[in-house]
């Protein structure tokens, strides 16, 4: 039995096929991302400029925009942003001047902050072609300054915010993640995708909330046992534990008080 691999144009056919399936697939997934592409999201920073010799820049103020470029509305559910520090440090080992010298070492370097602080901001609903300004806020950098650090670096690179990701939801209910961070264009987050750890509540898979849910209300039952339990073992040693002087004047039922004798003569009475 010979197997018929057909001809050349029956291949060509077979392959413009997939190819022709292809590109439509492509160019409905441009479609849908259309609005989620018209969506920027940046930050304005604002510092003190300061010398080596001039107090140490703790604290900056920053506030996040974000601008709406299509003709519908659009949801942040969630950014995700991180705050980048560079410092002056003074690099001793290339000293020129004396440690008498007020301006010792006189040779600095550059260092980058010991780590950086993931930041979430949202909901913000953005109507259509507008520009959200969000509020000015003031945070403290000086735990990001590595030991022995001087004096901030006064370049843009000194404080930079820096976008991770976002969580968006277009006009028309789907829901899309940006990947800022790989440089990637947005995807689709559908029912099967992977979600974060740090996402909300509502946009984690639904296996995982009910899963929670679950052990919420196992947690809770099992709270409730042995809180009844406890309770209920406190009772007798409550009772055991009342003082000699109250059980001396507990009063005496019927059945354990003691006869007198008229009761001894009345019964011979009878």
């Amino acid at each position: 039995m010979r197997l018929d691999w057909g001809n050349v144009p029956a291949w060509v056919g077979a392959i413009s096929l997939l190819l022709a399936f292809r590109i439509f697939l492509r160019d409905r997934a441009t479609a849908d991302r259309a609005q989620v592409d018209k969506i920027g999201v940046w930050w304005e920073i604002d510092r003190p400029l300061a010398l080596h010799n001039q107090p140490r820049i703790e604290t900056v103020k920053v506030r996040l925009l974000a601008r709406n470029g299509s003709d519908l509305p659009v949801e942040l559910r969630y950014v995700a942003w991180e705050i980048d520090t560079q410092w002056w440090l003074p690099d001793v080992a290339l000293a020129h001047l004396e440690p008498e010298d007020p301006e010792y070492p006189g040779v600095w370097s550059l260092e980058r902050g010991v780590k950086r602080d993931r930041l979430f901001t949202g909901p913000i609903r953005i109507p259509p072609e507008k520009t959200y300004q969000g509020d000015w806020q003031e945070h403290n950098i000086a735990h990001l300054a590595p030991e022995n650090a001087s004096q901030l670096d006064f370049t843009i690179e000194g404080v930079q915010c820096i976008l991770r990701w976002c969580l968006i939801t277009d006009n028309a209910g789907r829901r899309w993640r940006t990947r800022h961070s790989a440089g990637r264009r947005p995807r689709r987050v559908r029912w099967y995708s992977r979600r974060g750890v740090d996402y909300p509540y509502e946009w984690k898979h639904p296996l995982t909330m009910r899963l929670t849910r679950i052990r919420h209300d196992v947690n809770a039952k099992i709270h409730t046992w042995a809180t009844n339990a406890v309770s209920t073992l406190r009772k007798p040693r409550e009772s055991a534990e009342i003082p000699a002087a109250q059980q001396r004047w507990r009063p005496i039922s019927n059945a354990t008080k003691p006869r007198s004798n008229k009761d001894d003569g009345r019964e011979l009475g009878k």
